[in-house]
């Protein structure tokens, strides 16, 4: 089911929602790729791959669908509904498709088999671990900014459910959470940080994970996020035994429990946390 295109993304399929900004793809549109279909939660789509218009909804990465919202999942619980906080300078940041631009730098958690309510315990207990604000739901032509919530109806109705997380320098920052739905593999929940909005953030990013930003020398800025997004994992883990969780660069499907005897061999660009607790740091 690893089918990548030329620059290494994989590929996903959705289904169009009604009233949701899909801006590649005609309506309803079903796409067999390679040896499988992936496709996001209850939605068909090409995502994952490096499509997007002359507008840059979706240059780099997953599809111009985005949701979010607020609520402090210590505060007001999981699974309620956020209040948009209009005057806070990250929620402009979330609306501002820029940002969403680059691609992005992941925590990728293989659940296993489809399963709506291990689905929904992973979700949970990875927007309290991550101490996420939101969600809301953001879609653009028509501009739509709505509250949402962590919970699998509001990931099926949105596609994306998009927040703010507090980063291990202290910075907030826009994150999205999505679900991937393998057809005859598994459940994938992924934690997602845009690149454009994290090198706003941190000039070190530059142009990562290309040219003189990638490799090595990028380590210095992702240890401790690799770090943070690793322990939200372990968390996850507690309430929800998954397969395996990697942390890296368009990780979700690529890194996978089933090759990851090759995953370790030799130096790797992504972190891992295995079922059993062992972890495995980034070397590249």
């Amino acid at each position: 089911m690893g089918i990548a295109n030329s620059l290494g993304h994989r590929h996903h399929a959705q289904k169009q929602l009604p009233g949701v900004d899909t801006g590649v793809l005609p309506p309803s549109a079903d796409l067999a790729i390679g040896d499988g279909v992936k496709s996001v939660h209850a939605v068909t789509w090409q995502g994952r791959s490096r499509v997007g218009d002359a507008s840059t909804q979706c240059q780099a990465g997953r599809p111009a669908r985005y949701a979010a919202s607020r609520a402090r999942p210590g505060s007001r619980g999981h699974g309620t509904t956020g209040a948009a906080v209009a005057d806070e300078p990250e929620l402009a940041v979330l609306r501002d498709r820029g940002a969403w631009t680059g691609g992005f730098y992941e925590l990728a958690v293989q659940l296993g088999k489809p399963d709506d309510g291990r689905l929904e315990a992973a979700l949970g207990a990875l927007a309290r671990a991550a101490g996420a604000e939101g969600p809301w739901q953001v879609q653009w032509d028509p501009d739509l900014f709505a509250p949402a919530s962590w919970t699998v109806a509001d990931l099926d109705r949105c596609g994306h459910l998009r927040g703010l997380v507090m980063l291990p320098d202290g910075q907030r920052a826009i994150c999205s959470v999505i679900n991937v739905r393998e057809q005859d593999g598994d459940d994938w929940l992924d934690l997602c940080l845009p690149l454009e909005a994290l090198g706003r953030l941190d000039a070190r990013v530059g142009g990562y994970p290309f040219g003189p930003d990638g490799g090595r020398v990028s380590l210095a800025w992702r240890r401790p996020v690799d770090d943070w997004l690793i322990g939200i994992a372990r968390q996850v883990a507690r309430a929800c035994p998954f397969r395996m969780a990697a942390v890296g660069f368009e990780v979700s499907g690529s890194i996978r429990a089933e090759n990851l005897a090759d995953a370790v061999r030799g130096d790797h660009a992504y972190a891992l946390l295995l079922a059993d607790g062992a972890c495995h740091a980034a070397t590249a």
